[in-house]
């Protein structure tokens, strides 16, 4: 008995991996996240069960206890189950939780490796994440905790001056600002908010730190989004991405525009 749990990516169905393709083709049954693009699903055979479990904030939606009771119910029956979940299993996607439950039981658990929102939004304008002789590293963190508290951690990160990924952020983009400020960042730091990450609709808004919660009010941004902090196409000496929009006198414009 077998569970595969298999990164998504982050849309695109063409980010997929020839070893994810290959297993879901094979799959008895497919237990799925919402934000899985359902292109990736024709993959599947037309005689796989599939297995809807998607969360939405503010929404009726699953419990991660209930997700596990159906894995290791599905994982019973012997057949080839398939865990589908949009980016990477082992980056903010509970891949611990659902790993757990099904070794209670002895289940085996492979994973098989998706690429994560972040790394797609960098490769898709151009901005990489590290850069030599200055960032030697970046951190990907969550905003969806229980507590909610991760400004203090933020505040750390650039009073360091070390570049930070927001995933699941925006709904508490005023209080991450206000903490920040509060704790005496920089808030002229760059930040890049990258929306629906390497889809045809994705967008790319550009700011200061200290514009962060207006980009995201003013904005429609409904589309998983992450928020970049600390990357500059500037001091790495690379051009900016065409599609960027940034502020001016409170208003969103074009940023192309702006330098034409």
């Amino acid at each position: 008995m077998t569970v595969t749990l298999i990164g998504a990516g982050p849309g695109d169905p063409d980010l997929l991996t020839l070893k994810a393709v290959k297993c879901l083709t094979s799959a008895d049954v497919i237990i799925y996240d919402r934000l899985v693009n359902k292109e990736i699903l024709s993959h599947a055979p037309q005689s796989a069960k599939l297995i809807y479990v998607g969360k939405q904030a503010g929404q009726p939606s699953p419990s991660q206890e209930e997700i596990n009771c159906i894995l290791v119910r599905e994982a019973l029956t012997g057949k080839e189950i398939v865990r589908l979940k949009g980016g990477d299993p082992n980056i903010f996607g509970r891949a611990q939780e659902e790993i757990a439950a099904c070794q209670l039981v002895d289940v085996d658990v492979d994973v098989i490796p998706g690429i994560s929102a972040a790394q797609a939004a960098s490769a898709s304008i151009r901005l990489p994440l590290t850069y030599r002789g200055k960032n030697r590293s970046i951190t990907f963190i969550t905003a969806a905790t229980r507590d909610q508290i991760i400004a203090s951690e933020l505040a750390t990160f650039t009073l360091e001056q070390r570049p930070f990924a927001i995933y699941m952020g925006l709904r508490l983009v005023d209080h991450i600002v206000k903490a920040l400020a509060d704790a005496g960042a920089d808030m002229t730091l760059d930040v890049v908010i990258v929306e629906n990450a390497s889809l045809a609709d994705e967008r790319v808004i550009t700011g200061r730190l200290e514009e962060l919660a207006l980009l995201v009010k003013t904005q429609n941004i409904t589309g998983p989004s992450v928020v970049f902090v600390g990357l500059s196409y500037e001091e790495m000496g690379l051009k900016a991405d065409p599609r960027c929009e940034g502020l001016e006198n409170g208003t969103v414009v074009s940023l192309s525009l702006m330098a034409g």
